[in-house]
């Protein structure tokens, strides 16, 4: 795991460890990526392979169960409810994301 991603682990946890403290709940929402929800636009590597675009909610997921933080991922929302027909570019009126 990367020193960024440890840091950004680390500041989550001290969001959840102060809600604690003062006795409020801590919620996280996941707003995913445009290239999450539309398998059009996944980035590639120089050998035209498909990056893993849901390594960074697997990651976040497990952190959350074991820290147990409370968490909304919209990603299977907005995959599902995505117009996922191929096309140069998203709508601003009619898609998630826009150009």
């Amino acid at each position: 795991m990367t020193e960024a991603w440890k840091a950004h682990l680390a500041n989550l946890k001290t969001f959840k460890d102060y809600a604690d403290e003062i006795g409020t709940r801590f919620l996280v929402v996941m707003i995913p990526d445009k290239a999450q929800v539309y398998h059009f636009l996944k980035p590639q590597n120089t050998m035209g392979q498909f990056l893993d675009v849901d390594r960074a909610n697997s990651i976040l997921h497990n952190f959350f169960k074991n820290e147990k933080i409370e968490y909304l991922d919209l990603l299977p929302l907005f995959r599902r409810y995505a117009n996922q027909e191929t096309r140069k570019w998203l709508s601003p009126d009619k898609d998630f994301y826009y150009k």
